[in-house]
C-alpha cells in the first residue's frame, strides 16, 4: 500500500475514532457511495432469491475439493486423478466427487493404523501406501459430501430447470465483512426501504 493511501486511511480512522464526519471525494462512478432513489427496493440493498447458474456453485465446490484433496493426498502425484475428476464434474458427473470423498476417508482412517494411502485410484485398484499424516479431518470431507448432495438435488436432478438461491445485497455483504457503506441521497428512497435500512442498522447502542 502506497504512502498516500496509508495517510488517508490513518486520517479516516482517526476521524471515526473521535466521532468526526468524513467526506469522501473523487471521480464520479468510482464506488464512493451507494446511491438511493425512489425506484430502489429493499431487495436491491439486502438481496433476494434469484436464478443461479450451476457453474458458479459448481466451481466453488471444485475449489473446495482441490483444497481438501491437496490436504489429504499428494497433488503432485495425483495430477492425472485431479484432471479426471475435473473432466467428469464438468460433464455433470458429480459422482466423481463422492468417489474422491470415499478415498479420502480411507486415507484418513488408515492414518490411525500407521500406514496411509499414497495415491488416489479411480479404477478400484488398491492404492500404494506410505506414512504421512493428512492435514484434513474426516469431518471436513463429510461436510463436503453433504454439500455435494445438496448441489446434486438443486442443479443436477432438476434437469435444466432454474434453481433459485438467496443472493446477498451490498448492505448485507458489508455487514458480514465489517465494511463501511455510504448511502447517498437516502431522503429519496421509499419509506419501506428506509424502514428496512433502519431495522438492520438499529442496535441498543445506536444514538
Amino acid at each position: 500500500m502506497h504512502r498516500p493511501a496509508v495517510l488517508l486511511l490513518s486520517r479516516i480512522t482517526t476521524s471515526v475514532s473521535i466521532g468526526k464526519l468524513v467526506l469522501l471525494t473523487g471521480e464520479t462512478g468510482t464506488g464512493k457511495t451507494l446511491n438511493l432513489s425512489h425506484q430502489m427496493e429493499s431487495a436491491d440493498l439486502i438481496g433476494g432469491f434469484k436464478p443461479i447458474d450451476a457453474r458458479i456453485p459448481g466451481s466453488v465446490l471444485q475449489e473446495r475439493f482441490l483444497q481438501l484433496f491437496g490436504g489429504t493426498f499428494s497433488r503432485r502425484k495425483n495430477e492425472k486423478f485431479e484432471a479426471e475428476v475435473r473432466k467428469a464434474v464438468g460433464e455433470g458427473a458429480v459422482e466423481a466427487w463422492r468417489k474422491s470423498t470415499q478415498l479420502a476417508k480411507q486415507q484418513i482412517q488408515a492414518k490411525g493404523k500407521g500406514e496411509e494411502l499414497e495415491d488416489a485410484s479411480v479404477n478400484g485398484e488398491t492404492p500404494r501406501k506410505r506414512r504421512k499424516v493428512a492435514n484434513v479431518s474426516e469431518a471436513e470431507w463429510d461436510v463436503f459430501e453433504q454439500d455435494v448432495g445438496e448441489f446434486e438435488v438443486q442443479h443436477v436432478c432438476t434437469k435444466g430447470k432454474f434453481a433459485f438461491g438467496f443472493i446477498e445485497g451490498p448492505l448485507i455483504k458489508a455487514l458480514r465483512s465489517g465494511d463501511w457503506v455510504l448511502l447517498d441521497e437516502i431522503n429519496l428512497t421509499s419509506p419501506e426501504t428506509l424502514e428496512c435500512i433502519l431495522t438492520l442498522t438499529w442496535s441498543k447502542t445506536t444514538s
